[in-house]
């Protein structure tokens, strides 16, 4: 029942992970850690949930993938109790403050090219022949796609890509979580905003937004070794495992470390000073967000457990 609750209403909504490479490889996991097993037929598991006690506020802190295939559902079964006992539901935004309209109109502004500009006035050598390698085999057509910015057309065919896997990004967590959040008549509030979230990605130098995309069509050669790596990271709820592989792509591209560092480290600062704000008061909360931003000795695994004692759930 409750997996019949998951709507489609936003399956246009682009997620703020680092490219589309880690886009593809982080929401596409999909490994049986979430998914309830019958006890006894499987060793206990860890999984990407965390639980504190702070005055009269208790946390649950939730490593969210960002798509999902319908059949994985219905989510293990702590994950569900956290949000049944959750007053509060924390995402990175809330969805329901926004509209499919103001979506398209901000991704219009910050996304597209003015006419007759397009992207190939901005591509590097280099990243334009790996695109052209790419469009050659796709199904996706370039003339249609080339008004786009690179990081809007490296997230489209992050979403392309993650699509034909069978992944929705409609069937996320987040989304799932926050569908049932409001049918359960949860408060919802947000750690980001919609707008803050586009504005980190559009506002990075064309030749950064270049070497992004050329590295995450790269990566695509690798996909299904890497899912697997990442797949066992998250099976063990290794948080700092998935984060660095993450970061693999600036071994490779150094000029991405500080790209990485804005859309992962900065951000988590953020967020763990919105999450202070919110444990400050009383009640239980759910905190949801995307996996990547627990690991690391700046993510907020480590930044919250400098004043709260987490525990890491299993099932």
């Amino acid at each position: 029942m409750l997996a019949d609750m998951t709507s489609a209403r936003n399956a246009g909504i682009p997620q703020p992970l680092l490219r589309s490479f880690f886009v593809l490889l982080l929401v596409a996991i999909t490994s049986v850690s979430i998914i309830n097993i019958p006890s006894g037929h499987a060793k206990e598991r860890k999984l990407s949930l965390w639980f504190f006690e702070y005055g009269d506020a208790r946390v649950y802190l939730l490593g969210s993938i960002h798509a999902m295939k319908a059949e994985l559902y219905p989510l293990a079964d702590p994950i569900l109790d956290a949000l049944r006992q959750a007053d509060t539901v924390v995402f990175e935004i809330d969805l329901t403050k926004i509209s499919s309209g103001e979506i398209a109109s901000a991704m219009r502004k910050h996304g597209n090219y003015a006419y007759p500009k397009t992207i190939e006035g901005d591509l590097s050598l280099e990243t334009s022949k790996v695109l052209s390698i790419y469009f050659a085999s796709s199904e996706l057509s370039f003339p249609k796609l080339k008004q786009m910015k690179p990081w809007y057309l490296m997230l489209t065919i992050g979403l392309w890509e993650l699509k034909q896997a069978g992944f929705d990004p409609a069937l996320g967590i987040d989304q799932y979580l926050q569908n049932l959040s409001e049918a359960l008549g949860k408060q919802i509030l947000e750690l980001e905003s919609f707008t803050e979230q586009i504005e980190i990605l559009a506002n990075y130098p064309i030749e950064i937004q270049d070497l992004s995309l050329r590295a995450s069509l790269e990566n695509l050669q690798d996909f299904e070794a890497s899912l697997d790596l990442l797949l066992n990271a998250w099976r063990e709820g290794d948080a700092d495992g998935m984060l660095l592989l993450a970061q693999s792509d600036t071994e490779k591209y150094p000029e991405l470390s500080a790209q990485l560092d804005e859309l992962i480290d900065a951000r988590n600062l953020k967020m763990a000073d919105k999450i202070h704000e919110y444990v400050a008061r009383s009640g239980t909360y759910l905190i949801v967000v995307g996996a990547l931003h627990m690991g690391g000795k700046n993510g907020l695994v480590q930044l919250l457990g400098k004043k709260y004692k987490l525990h890491q759930l299993s099932y």
